[in-house]
């Protein structure tokens, strides 16, 4: 039985196989840096009776999908970069370990109902195998539930594409101002009002590439009320 590492995972499907992915792990249990202030008032009101909050947030125990995309692209970067290179074998390494990320993709994030990727929630430490379960994947929605659309092995998918496009519409993630980074008001700066730079270039350059009309109306949508709300900002200032 292989075993799993602090920052990296095995999720064993229904079918047998396992699969590698990694989390977020920090070796310190200490306030942020960026936010030392604001983290000690947080943990300051701690308690086990808490309802579910910044204060008890539990990063260790999911698997992102955010984490995986940036890895897995790196890992396409790397193979294509060493091929250019001439290192066939460094390249053909890479092109192994993308291609068991991808199908971890399909097997451990996709929720086809959903027409998105999930959070995957452990119930185990992570130090062994841990066998996939519908109910462990975490249904809130996030603007990087869309970021493996990103990748060129998904966004050529034309039925995966429309339903990432349906399931981009329907919770409203496209706002006034582009694509929201969440449904949750939680008054954090990665959630609901706000949206970041780098998961719309994320988002739209997938939709983009798919080529598939719905989704490129989406990336002027989202374009143009991004650039119209500018504009106003910029008249009111004034």
């Amino acid at each position: 039985m292989s075993s799993s590492g602090k920052r990296k995972v095995v999720i064993r499907d229904a079918n047998g196989y396992d699969h590698m992915l990694s989390r977020y792990y920090a070796m310190r249990n200490m306030p942020r840096p960026d936010s030392y202030v604001f983290d000690q008032e947080s943990l300051s009101g701690f308690s086990n009776t808490d309802p579910p909050n910044f204060a008890t947030m539990a990063t260790t125990s999911v698997v992102p999908v955010d984490l995986n995309v940036f890895l897995l692209k790196m890992e396409l970067d790397i193979a294509f970069i060493m091929e250019i290179c001439g290192d066939k074998n460094g390249s053909d390494r890479f092109v192994k370990v993308s291609k068991a990320r991808m199908k971890a993709f399909e097997a451990v994030f996709w929720n086809a109902e959903g027409g998105q990727w999930l959070d995957y929630w452990l119930f185990s430490s992570g130090d062994e195998p841990e066998t996939w379960k519908t109910e462990n994947q975490k249904t809130n929605v996030f603007a990087f539930n869309f970021a493996p659309i990103w990748i060129s092995s998904f966004d050529s998918n034309e039925n995966l594409v429309e339903k990432v496009v349906k399931a981009l519409e329907n919770p409203w993630l496209i706002a006034p101002a582009g694509i929201l980074t969440s449904l949750t008001n939680s008054e954090q700066q990665w959630d609901y009002p706000n949206g970041w730079a780098l998961q719309q270039e994320i988002i739209v350059t997938g939709l983009a590439k798919s080529g598939l009309k719905e989704a490129k109306e989406i990336c002027v949508y989202a374009g143009d009320v991004c650039w119209n709300q500018s504009i106003k900002n910029l008249k009111t200032k004034d």
